[in-house]
């Protein structure tokens, strides 16, 4: 196979990656779609992010010393900042939009009742699936 076609079949695309995509249209998140950016090398935000985040721990994460709580808080401190970026169709028990914050993110996937929403969205921004070349012609009906 020639390296554009490779390119075209299995490459992402850095713009995507770091810019978003909208996720979730499928009813994934119960009805929520978020605007998410892909969690990797190829988003400098959430590089970033995770680099500053980790810095005044840095030593208790080498050492080993740092606790899972400690650990799963902060990476999803960092998903909230850098990876989600918008979302929509979100309301509050009365019915009003939330409006999209990393904190108002942070808060609704710390819920333990909505755990596992949060594995699938960072599931599903580890993934290159939806951050792949191949899916604009897709979108684009090529």
């Amino acid at each position: 196979m020639k390296l554009n076609d490779l390119k075209r079949e299995v490459g992402t695309d850095p713009k995507k990656e770091a810019e978003g995509v909208w996720s979730g249209m499928d009813g994934e998140y119960g009805g929520i779609e978020l605007l998410m950016g892909r969690m990797g090398p190829n988003n400098p935000r959430y590089a970033r992010i995770l680099k500053n985040l980790s810095k005044p721990i840095r030593q208790k994460i080498a050492s080993g010393r740092i606790d899972d709580d400690e650990a799963n808080k902060l990476l999803m401190s960092a998903f909230c900042q850098g990876v989600i970026f918008d979302w929509r169709n979100y309301e509050d028990d009365e019915g009003n939009p939330v409006p999209f914050t990393p904190d108002a993110a942070f808060a609704l996937f710390s819920h333990p009742e909505l755990r596992d929403a949060y594995e699938r969205a960072k599931k599903r921004a580890e993934d290159d699936a939806d951050y792949r070349f191949a899916s604009l012609e897709v979108e684009a009906g090529n």
